[in-house]
This record gives C-alpha cells, structure tokens and sequence, in this order.
C-alpha cells in the first residue's frame, strides 16, 4: 500500500472514530432526558453529517433588500442581515421528510389544497412558499418588520391575488406589547426580557376571530421558544377547526411535553406524536417537532 492510501486509510479511521464517539456521547445524553427516541434517531442527529445545500445566488438588490436565488426559491432579504443561516433554513423546509426530522408535513400532518395555513415565524418566507407550492393560502406572521417588507416584495404577486396575507406581529398567549431582541442573524431573533424593539404580539385565536382568515387548516410555528406561548393562544381555534399542526419544540428541553399538554387539552381527539432528536451543543435531547392530527 502507498503512503498515500495508508494516509487516508488512517484518516478515514479517525474520521469513524470521532463519529462513534460523537454517537456514544448522544446515547449516553439521551439516556438522560425525558423523551425517549430510536436508535436512528440518536445516529441521525449530528451536524457534523450536514446536508447539501444549493448556493445562494444574487439575482439583484436595491438600497434596502437583495434579491436572491436559494435552489428553486427566489426571494427578498433585507441588506443588514446575515443570509448565512438561509441554506440550512431552506433545507428545514424542503429537505425530504424521510431525511428530514424537521419536516413540517410527515404522514396524515399534510397541507390540504385550497385551504390557509398560519405560518408563524414565516422569516424568509421558505414555508410560505412551500406551502403555496402545496396549493394552500397563507397567513404569514413575522415581528420583524424589515423581513415583513421583504416578503411583501416576495409574495407581491400572490398578496393581489389574495392567496398571501403578511401580519407584522409576534404570537403569544394573549394580545399585547412585547419586547423584540433583533439580531443580525434572524434565528437569533427572538421575543424576551433583553428586546429593545416594541412589537404587538396577538393571540392567535384573535387573529382568527376578527376575521384574518376564515378558517384553519394547518398551523406551522417555529417562534424561538415560544411556541407554547401561542398554543395557549390557539385554543379556541384548536377546539373549532382542529387544524393539523407542525410546531418547533427543540428550543427549551420542556416545551415538547408543555405542547403537547396544550393541544390535547384543547381537544382530546387530537393525535400527537414527537419527531426527530436535537442534541446540539452537549444539551439534554429533546424532539425537534410536534406533529398533531
């Protein structure tokens, strides 16, 4: 053998240790958390695997937002922001389910055609146009305003067609004022005790009463942590419509079993299930979604 192939012979082997030890350390953290998850869950969270992900493309831009091309997906994007984190957050969307443990549509939590879909957190605007995609009108809530201004540009076409409605705000548990700690990089964003930035935050049971929509087919929140928040908010839309849900649980250790408690208290019909493991940065293992039907 050369001393090029036993280089990487040797290379190879180190590279299968690192990721054995890596998977010995998240069963041994798994051991210790409340949730329980199968062994291709726990082999499948490591982002040291990543996922391949279309280049950004600058298709144009003005004084205050780029024009930009992400796989199949073109949209605005305010000039302040930082696009870095958009790859992994268009994978998050239309990475296939089955290689994908934060998919939003997995089994019977499908987006009808025809019917409006609330995205909650819409960002970028990824989910929208996925669910757009789906044949779906959607609410997209977003407290941001400078992305409320670039999905206003985005989805200009389907706003005069009456298939988008753009609702600048934050979702909570009642309606009022919160405090918005906006951060160059937007998934660090988030509604807390260090926001600076005054934003109106509604319930979505509201949103839904005063007529934003006329009914609820599919509910999507990935909030940053507040996702139980606004499911205390929901429960009278919950109760009425029973709209299939896709919520984002990762972010505090407790928020799955705290959702799960507010949905099936809403209705006991529901259906709910944890999917995906989240083990990043040596934290307690928790799921990455809740999925309800």
């Amino acid at each position: 053998m050369t001393k090029s192939l036993l280089e990487a012979a040797r290379t190879s082997s180190a590279a299968r240790m690192r990721v054995l030890a890596t998977r010995m350390g998240l069963c041994a953290r798994a051991a210790r958390s409340p949730y329980r998850f199968t062994l291709r869950e726990i082999w499948s969270d490591d982002p040291a695997l990543g996922w391949v992900s279309p280049k950004i493309e600058v298709i144009g831009r003005d004084a205050s937002l780029l024009e930009l091309k992400l796989g199949q997906v073109r949209f605005f994007w305010p000039v302040e922001f930082d696009p870095s984190d958009l790859p992994w957050l268009y994978n998050e969307v239309f990475r296939p389910a089955h290689k994908n443990a934060h998919a939003y549509e997995y089994g019977q939590v499908e987006i009808a055609p025809g019917e409006w879909v609330i995205d909650g957190g819409a960002g970028e605007g990824f989910f929208t146009a996925y669910a757009l995609r789906r044949g779906a009108s959607v609410l997209a809530i977003e407290p941001v305003e400078s992305l409320c201004r670039a999905l206003a540009r985005t989805f200009e076409i389907e706003i005069l067609q009456g298939r988008v409605r753009i609702l600048q705000a934050c979702l909570g548990m009642r309606n009022s004022t919160a405090m918005l700690d906006q951060r160059p990089r937007v998934c660090l964003s988030r509604v807390g005790e260090h926001g600076t930035e005054p934003v109106s935050a509604y319930a979505i049971d509201t949103v839904v009463s005063e007529g934003l929509l006329p009914k609820v087919g599919f509910i999507k929140m990935d909030l940053e942590g507040a996702e139980v928040d606004a499911l205390h908010g929901s429960v009278t839309t919950l109760a009425t419509f029973k709209p299939r849900l896709a919520i984002a649980v990762y972010h505090e250790l407790d928020n799955a079993k705290l959702a799960r408690q507010v949905v099936l208290a809403s209705r006991g019909d529901y259906v709910v299930m944890f999917r995906g493991m989240y083990g990043w940065d040596r934290c307690i293992p928790r799921p990455y979604m809740l999925l309800a039907h």
